[in-house]
This record gives C-alpha cells, structure tokens and sequence, in this order.
C-alpha cells in the first residue's frame, strides 16, 4: 500500500524574494522559529530606539533567511489581507515592538537586490527600476546614476512607510566585488544614508558567512576598508538552535502513518542529549518523535550537519528532504511500502553522505576525520556482518556531528540505533569491534569512538597524570575556563551603551580577590561557583548569596550550577590529557597516537565548553539584592541587562557607536576632536551650520542633537540645559548626570578638574562612556558660561580656543572649572570687561 507520508510542499523550494514578494500563499505552513523572530526584534528595536538602520542577517544556507525577509515584506508592505496573514506567521501582536517599527498604516516599499556576480551599483540600479522605478529623470552624481539619492527621495516622499532594501544573496555581490577589486564604499554610502533617514529607509543584507571572509585572500589594505564598510551594519546571527531544527523537520514531514513504537525510542534519546546538554527542550521527545520515519539519532544530526561547509556544498536540511538523491530521504520513502517501512537509519545517512558528498568533505576540515572512519569501515566491512557495520558507522557519524546535537555514542544510544538486535548482543559486538582496534570507549565520556590505531595506552597515561598531578579544581578551571565576554544587549539597545560582562569560573575559596586591583571603570562579573570538596546545592546556593553580599559591587553576581561535578571531571581529564601530549617522549614516534590524543583534546575542549555553556545558561544567580533564573532560550544577557538597567539608573541615552565607548578610533576621535571645535566656531548656527555630511556631522546628529544641548531658538542656534520636562527622551535622560556636574562645582571652595567631572560620570549610577565626555563637558560649560571660570593649569583662562579644547583630550586633570558666585553688579562689571566670555553668543557671530 503507498505510503501517507510526504514532505510538506513549502519545504521543497526555495524562497525567490522577487517573485514571492506579492504572492498571497507564500507563507501558508511557515513555522518562524524563535531565532528568526528574535532577528527580527533586534532590527526593530534598533529602529525603534536608535539611528541604526542597516543590518546584515548572516546564518547557514537554508537557515530561513530569505524567508524571514518575505514574511517581514508582507507584514510591512503586503495588502490588509497579507499584513494580517504575516502578522499571525510572525506572532506579532498590536503593541509588539517589531509593529511598531513597521506597522504603518501606509505599506512600506520593499526592494529586493538578488545577488548575482555584478557590480553592486549595477544590481540596485536594475531592482530600483523594476520595484521603484522614479518620476522625471535619473539622478546623477559625478556622470554616474545616484542610486542612493534615488532612494533616498523614495523614502522621503510619503507615499509609503517607509523603503526597506533587501540584499538577498548579498555575499554574491561582496564575492564579485572581491573578486574584480571594486570599491565597496557605495554599501557605507548607502548604511549612512538609511541612518539620516529618520526610520524611513533600511537596508538588510542575508549572508551565508562574516562579511570579512569575502574579502579574506585580499591585501590589509582592502580588508581594513571592508572592515569600515562592515562597521556600518550591525550583524544579527540567523541561526537556529539544534532543537528548533529537530522541531522544523518534524514541522516539515507530514505523515499519516500511526507509528505507535517509536515513542520510547524517541525518549531514549531525548534523555541521553538532555543528560549532556541540560538546556534542551523539554518537549524533546515529542518533536524527536514527530520526525518519525527519520531516526531520532539521524534527526538529531540533521542540523550540525547542515551547519558544515563541504566545499561549496553548505547542505540544507530541507534540501536533503526533499531531494532525489541516491540514498537520500525521497528514495528510502519510494523504495519502501506501508507494511515495510522502518526508520531511516543514522548508518543509511552515513551511506547517503558518502555516495554523494564525500570528495568534498575529504577536502574540508573534517577531511581528516572523515578519512580515518571511512577506513575503520572498510575493515569492519571485510571482517564483520551486520549490526557490527552498522554500529560502526552510526559512531562515525556521531563522532562527526556531535557538537552542538548533544549526542554521544553511549550504550543506550547505540542499542537504540539498529534494528531487531538484543542489547546484549550490541554490547558484545561492540567489543568485537574495540578487540580488532576499530572502536574505542572513552570513559571520561562514556561513549565509544573510531580508533585511529597505536600501541600506546592513553587512558593509562590519562590515570597515572590524574594521579602524579596535585593541581587543583580551581587552578584546573583558571587555565582551562577562559570563556568570552557577554554583553547586555537590551540595555545597549535602550541607552546606546554597550556594557561588558566578564564570565569567570571559581570556588568558594578563590572567588574573592583580596589582591585585585580596584576596578577603575564598572563592568560586570558572572562568577560560577564550582567547589573544592562534596557540597549540597543548598550550601552552594547560600555561599553564593554571601559571597554576593560580601563583594558590595551590585555588578557581579554569583552563580550556582546544576551538574556542577560534570564541569571537575572534564576540566581534571582535559588536565591530564594535555599534560600526557606535552610530557610524554615516546609519543614524538607515534603519529597515530598523537593524532588520537589530539582527537581526544578537541574533543574534550568542546565538552567543556558545551558544559559551561550549560552551565551559565541553567545556573542560579545571586546578586547583593536578587535572584536570577535564566532561560536556556534567552541565556544571560536579560539577566546583565536588567541589572544594568537597575544599577545604572541615571546612564544618558547617547546612540553614537562612534564616541560612546571608552577607546575611540582615530576616525572617531577626529570626528570628536572638529565637532569640539565647530560648537566653538559655529555654536549660533542652526545645527552648526553643516553642510554635507562628515563624521562629525553624524556626531552632532546623534549626540548633541538627541540631547537637547544644542537647539534652534528664534532662528539661532543655542546651547542650553536639559530639563526633566523636556520633549526629548534623550535630554530628559542627561537630567541626573548635568545637575550631579552642577551640585559638584557649587558644592566646592576651588576649581575642580575636568578629570574628577570625567570619574564622576562613568561611575554608577551614570556609567559614561570615555568618548563621549569631553563633547558633554563642553556642551555644559557652554550652557554654562557665565556661571563657569575656566582655568588651565591653575591659571584663569578668560577666552575659550580651539587649542583649550585640545587640552581637554590631552590632559583633562590641567583644566579647571570653577561655579562663579556672583551678585547682579558683579555679573555687570565682568560682563563688560569680558563679553565674549559672558555673552557667549558673541563669540559666534
């Protein structure tokens, strides 16, 4: 009888923007996945809350990008009809923050660039013609077509929401660049212009790879102007989570089949991948299961699969799925009745990858691996029947793909991954296969693994180093836990800072410094507790909310881990391990073993590193004041962003990535250096009086402007004071820091330095960047002057040049302010005697 099982019509094509855009059907059975809705809610926030309107979606082939940008075009700018479909497809709500980005009632204008080998300028002349095509003539630009200009007119006319320019394939467009040497500076241009376009034009790029790697076999030269390009457009990964891609494919199989017998299985190994990976789904089962007839082993490795680059072939899911390739999900469905079909093995996805993907794996970075296993097969093929075949290929392909799936060749997971055969039977192959030196079991990992071959014993060694070393947990964790910092992300998106935070493992004994120099600049410290000897959670738990108490910085938090004797095992086996590979002199002779130890050492590497991801992602976090309980969706930056929002109550919202950091670049700190001099020069002109649109011209747009510092009054330009009743949000905001700088300069017999102004500021509760001090202090004394005596070294300095202001930057402890105190005919006589200083608006006429 023919088989009711299909896969979903959606899944067997891919998404063609341009012709798709206006297709009412062209989202029916799309599944949006939390990564692609949160890729989408990271635009919007930008648009909401900042001046950043160009964006790059980068994640694997056949991740679902191009399909996130349709569904995003039909919400913005489809018909009622299509807006209200897409609204649902998306979940988006009436107050969500991505409608209120583009729920305009007028539909936004969608131009799609598919990406081809042509020049860029060429690509959106040509999607401009077909999807916004101009009135009158083309505009020029140097004897050039002005293609930004054209769009820009488009988004300024008020026809539409708004223009959103959608780059699909834009990594085609980078290669073809690359490849003829072309400037890509048109991409900045265009990046610029979206964000002087008050929300109504974007750019959105889709990438399969770093925007730097386009141009990774070009000169210095070259990339470090790529990497400007690059800076314009902030990166938003599209990657899916393992068990969102287990979720898709089950999504994506439509199967009318009753297949009652592979619930347990399914449970199997749903409890063997959430025993190593702890932040999984806990629906895991059901989805594993809903993949049925795919193995749950095989669909479990579907994803870190299709993450791998074979060459030029970046495998989809979906794509093996759905294609007729010999061995592949469509033929095993064809070649198979109702009454026959079983599951389509992990050892038969081994096969399929061989048959057609092989010479382009032996080419990739898994070339080497795959080599050693293809070999061990051939010898169980010659030596063994089934299930010892089998069993040896489904290592193989775990071994392979494990990283990120969770997996590992265990016992259970093994007697699970052949058909018709005892688990007592499994087990006595299996040492079949490790007596004839095919397999090998790691006890450290509890699961079996091809073995390259050698004489030497590494788990002897391993043993004897574990034994000989007396390092402890602690020393063990300080080299080998070096994890990268995290950032608090809603809390840059609300206030434009961006705040560190350091992530460090530690015992009980060793997580309080007292040699650590004082921090001079907040940052934020996530401290996992690990302890030295046998503790419950709850005497962990209460450690840590001492030990958060005792370290008085609201900034560091304490956490205390689920499984934390894992996290000791890894790091005291990944100790000996390396001290065995560094020590051991017969090994220079022993090639397979050395290859082995190394398989051994990544291996254990990324254990560790999977565990503490884990680890952070599932502890519980004690601050001086609260308790924290991540998700393993969203991990910890909510958690830093809720304390930074807490502890740095009063932080000024500045939307400037160019100034507001503490090191500026070069480019950043002219731009800094000629805007300081120009409200100087110009302060009496609207806007300063730019022309045109410099670096600093951005900094006046996104500092002084925002900020409600410099303004246009009667037609002149003024610097002024911000006020808690203000229109603006920005300037509402500086409220607290300006009248902090102002209680301090009354409330002191002398001059203070601008360098105590500068430590005021960046400490809590304001947490100011460096940068962007000396552009504030300046729009202060300013707003201030006649209220100020400045003085440079100790001596009173009655004019104010550009040369004073380069002090600043240099020297900010030579400059001294001083509050003047003074009665109505005091104020007269000084006035007189130094307009320009009390009368400041004379110095810009």
């Amino acid at each position: 009888m023919e088989l009711r099982i299909q896969v979903t019509p959606r899944f067997q094509r891919s998404v063609q923007l341009e012709s798709d855009l206006s297709r009412a059907d062209a989202l029916d059975g799309y599944i949006c996945q939390s990564s692609s809705r949160n890729a989408l809610a990271v635009v919007a926030h930008h648009i909401n809350e900042s001046q950043q309107r160009a964006f790059t979606w980068t994640g694997p082939y056949g991740g679902g990008k191009s399909t996130l940008a349709l569904a995003l075009a039909q919400l913005a700018g489809g018909t009622p009809t299509v807006r209200k479909r897409a609204k649902q497809a998306l979940n988006v709500e009436a107050d969500d923050e991505i409608w209120k980005a583009f729920g305009s009632k007028k539909p936004w204008l969608f131009v799609p660039v598919v990406g081809r080998r042509q020049a860029l300028e060429e690509a959106l002349g040509q999607a401009i013609d077909k999807h916004a095509p101009q009135r009158g003539p083309k505009r020029m630009r140097n004897g050039r077509r002005d293609v930004i200009a054209e769009l820009v007119r488009r988004a300024e006319a008020g026809e539409h929401g708004g223009v959103v320019v959608l780059l699909d394939e834009m990594g085609k467009l980078l290669e073809a660049a690359a490849a003829a040497g072309e400037d890509i500076y048109l991409l900045q241009e265009l990046a610029e212009a979206a964000s002087r376009s008050d929300g109504k034009l974007v750019v959105i790029g889709i990438l399969h790879q770093a925007f730097d790697q386009y141009a990774s076999r070009s000169g210095r030269a070259v990339q470090s102007e790529w990497a400007k390009v690059q800076g314009r457009f902030v990166d938003v990964p599209v990657v899916a989570g393992t068990d969102e891609v287990i979720a898709l494919i089950g999504g994506a199989i439509r199967c009318d089949e009753a297949h009652s017998g592979s619930h347990r299985l399914s449970e199997v190994i749903a409890k063997a991948i959430q025993r190593r990976r702890p932040a999984s789904s806990a629906t895991l089962a059901q989805t594993l299961d809903q993949c049925w007839p795919l193995h749950p082993v095989t669909a479990a490795l579907l994803g870190p699969c299709s993450r791998r680059r074979f060459g030029q072939n970046e495998r989809s899911v979906f794509g093996f799925l759905s294609s007729a390739e010999p061995l592949g999900f469509r033929e095993f469905l064809e070649g198979h009745t109702r009454k026959s079909l079983g599951y389509y093995q992990p050892a038969r996805f081994w096969d399929y990858l061989r048959a057609n993907f092989e010479p382009a794996i032996l080419a990739s970075a898994d070339g080497h691996r795959w080599a050693i296993s293809a070999e061990a097969i051939e010898r169980v093929e010659a030596r063994f029947r089934e299930p010892h075949v089998s069993l040896a290929k489904t290592i193989a392909l775990i071994e392979l793909f494990r990283n990120g799936s969770g997996l590992a060749a265990s016992h259970d997971v093994l007697e699970c991954s052949v058909d018709d055969v005892s688990p007592k039977f499994v087990k006595a192959a299996l040492e079949e296969l490790a007596a004839a030196s095919i397999v090998i079991y790691r006890k450290h990992n509890e699961a079996w693994a091809i073995y390259a071959g050698s004489d030497f014993d590494i788990d002897a060694a391993v043993d004897t180093a574990k034994r000989e070393r007396s390092q402890s947990i602690d020393e063990q964790l300080k080299q080998l836990a070096v994890l990268p910092p995290l950032t608090a992300r809603k809390h840059y998106s609300k206030t434009g800072t961006l705040r560190w935070f350091e992530r460090s493992v530690v015992t009980p004994s060793g997580a309080m410094d007292p040699h650590a120099p004082p921090k001079k600049t907040p940052t934020g410290r996530f401290a996992l507790l690990v302890p030295n000897e046998e503790s419950t959670s709850e005497q962990l738990a209460q450690t840590a909310h001492d030990l958060a108490k005792a370290a008085k910085d609201p900034l560091t938090l304490f956490g205390v881990p689920k499984g934390h004797h894992r996290l000791a095992e890894y790091a005291s086996e990944l100790t000996a391990l390396e001290h065995v590979a560094e020590s051991t002199p017969s090994l220079e002779n022993d090639g397979v073993a050395r290859r082995e130890i190394h398989a051994r050492l990544q291996q254990l590497r990324g254990d560790l590193e999977a565990a503490l991801r884990d680890a952070f992602a599932t502890a519980t976090w004690y601050s001086a004041s609260k308790t924290f309980h991540p998700t393993a969706e969203d991990g910890l930056s909510p958690i830093a962003s809720r304390v930074c929002d807490a502890v740095f109550k009063s932080a000024p919202q500045i939307s400037s990535e160019l100034v507001n950091r503490d090191v500026l670049s070069s480019n950043a700190a002219k731009a800094q250096r000629l805007l300081m001099h120009r409200m100087l020069s110009h302060g009496g002109h609207h806007e300063l009086d730019y022309s045109g649109y410099p670096a600093e011209a951005g900094l006046y747009h996104t500092v002084l402007a925002p900020l409600g510092l410099h303004r246009t009054v009667k037609k002149r330009g003024t610097f002024s004071s911000p006020e808690l009743s203000d229109d603006l949000e920005g300037a509402r905001s500086l409220v607290p820091l300006w009248q902090a700088w102002r209680n301090l300069l009354q409330g002191a017999d002398g001059a203070i330095t601008l360098a105590q102004l500068y430590d005021l500021a960046r400490q809590i509760p304001y947490g100011v960047k460096r940068g962007v001090l000396p552009i504030l202090a300046l729009a202060f004394l300013l707003a201030h002057r006649s209220e100020i005596a400045l003085y440079v070294d100790d001596m009173f300095c009655p004019d104010l040049t550009d040369s004073d202001t380069d002090e600043w930057l240099q020297d900010p402890a030579r400059i001294g302010w001083k509050w003047v105190r003074m009665d109505a005919s005091a104020k007269q006589m000084l006035t007189l005697r130094y307009p320009h200083v009390f009368q400041p608006m004379t110095i810009w006429l």
